[in-house]
């Protein structure tokens, strides 16, 4: 168990790194997750949200030139 965890930690970490997330934003975001997401029992599906999502339903407007990267990871839990 503890081995597929890692595994799917290290995924997790090279997706966000992949997006553009900078590698210990995106073991910082990891960390955050560790107790509610990876430490609880259950059945989750992770996803990346695409950023043609993002921009459309959540965009964001700045007064100053910005260089801006924006990844959401999408959860959801399944209840059997």
């Amino acid at each position: 168990k503890v081995e597929n965890l890692n595994l799917l930690r290290e995924a997790m970490h090279k997706a966000l790194v992949e997006q553009g997330l900078f590698p210990r934003e995106a073991q910082a975001m990891l960390d955050t997750w560790n107790a509610a997401y990876f430490q609880q029992p259950g059945t989750r599906i992770f996803f990346l949200v695409p950023q043609e999502w993002l921009d459309f339903h959540l965009p964001l407007k700045f007064s100053v030139p910005v260089d801006l990267v924006r990844v959401l990871v999408g959860r959801i839990d399944l209840v059997f």
